[in-house]
């Protein structure tokens, strides 16, 4: 799925990144199940910028449906059954460069009965000149 013709952003083992949008102001960064079964998913988040980090163990994560009220039910945090989960402590992450923060989450993810993947991601998204950047790094630890 693209939004404003830009490519989507990466999918590892059936969970894929992506941001919400607020407003002109803020943003959420949220996991989004993409495969058509239930994921066990495990994330702790950290934030540079300010203590706002939040941990998550061992939670089922539902299909998400991609319905159009997905994201404004429980806008921000989502919830396990819609398929969706923001991974920031407060929801709130600021766009403009002063104050943006660096991200580090590592996801953790259940391919089968025996098998675990661990995914560290570096998240920095900031407006600049009016325009939204998406600075996302992926890498697999496991």
């Amino acid at each position: 799925m693209a939004a404003n013709v830009l490519p989507s952003l990466p999918v590892m083992d059936g969970v894929q990144v992506d941001l919400l949008g607020i407003d002109t102001n803020y943003y959420t960064p949220i996991i989004e199940n993409t495969a058509a079964f239930v994921q066990l998913v495990s994330y702790q988040t950290f934030a540079a910028q300010v203590n706002e980090n939040r941990t998550l163990l061992n939670f089922s994560l539902s299909p998400c449906p991609f319905l159009p009220t997905t994201f404004t039910s429980n806008f921000m945090d989502g919830n396990n059954a819609a398929g969706w989960r923001g991974v920031d402590s407060n929801n709130e992450v600021f766009w403009n460069t002063a104050n943006a923060e660096v991200e580090t989450t590592n996801l953790q993810v259940q391919v089968n009965a025996t098998t675990y993947r661990w995914y560290e991601l570096k998240w920095w998204c900031m407006d600049i000149s009016g325009n939204k950047k998406i600075f996302l790094s992926v890498r697999r630890a496991g």
